[in-house]
């Protein structure tokens, strides 16, 4: 990936501004990718808007023109790196026609994402801190998190479709499998463990204790 860690996608830009990026909203994402950067190096109190603007190569006139509030640069970050992994998740889900195929790939590209990106991990678990202290990023969170409720519970109606397995819960399964997958991201960026172990173990935790596959 070389020395900056960069994500630049169209699907990031679409995400982000809902239409084909300009110059300046190009420029904007070089920013955003050098916070992220610095937020994951320096933490959000030290990161700077010069140690922004010299990470990025652009001026800190520059810098604070597109985001004149911190917190704003902050959001953005944020919601550059959930772009970035739910892009990530999506493509690996891609061209899988079997739900528990689905399920697995998109548990693999959690802990890929990991790998990939370890920077954005940083920031993520950062943004987890805020939401212990403040009830903006707990509100967005939890919005996040509906999103992936949604997507998860997309593939256990395909599986019930296609009869690959039959849910106990609904409800409670969309959770639990959350939690699972939550659990081992969070187990594989804070501490000393096997990530093949731990990728394997939620999806052995998914496939026998979440939901019952048809015989």
């Amino acid at each position: 990936m070389g020395e900056r860690e960069t994500a630049n996608n169209k699907d990031i830009y679409l995400s982000l501004f809902n239409v084909v990026p300009t110059k300046a909203q190009e420029r904007q994402i070089k920013i955003i990718e050098a916070a992220v950067e610095d937020f994951a190096s320096l933490g959000i109190e030290k990161t700077t808007y010069e140690s922004v603007a010299k990470r990025s190569k652009v001026s800190r006139p520059l810098v604070h023109h597109y985001f004149p509030d911190k917190e704003v640069l902050i959001e953005r970050a944020i919601t550059y790196v959930r772009a970035n992994f739910q892009s990530f998740v999506v493509k690996a889900i891609q061209g899988k026609e079997k739900a528990d195929d689905q399920l697995n790939a998109y548990i693999v590209s959690t802990f890929d994402w990991l790998k990939r990106y370890p920077n954005h991990v940083k920031v993520w678990l950062l943004f987890y801190y805020y939401c212990g202290v403040n009830p903006k990023y707990r509100k967005l969170n939890s919005d996040l998190v509906d999103i992936g409720h949604k997507r998860i519970e997309a593939m256990l109606e395909l599986g019930r479709v296609q009869k690959r397995f039959v849910v106990k819960n609904g409800p409670e399964t969309v959770k639990l499998i959350q939690l699972l997958v939550t659990g081992g991201l969070l187990a594989g960026c804070t501490e000393n463990a096997d990530l093949k172990v731990l990728q394997s173990q939620v999806i052995h935790g998914c496939n026998r204790f979440v939901f019952e596959k048809m015989s």
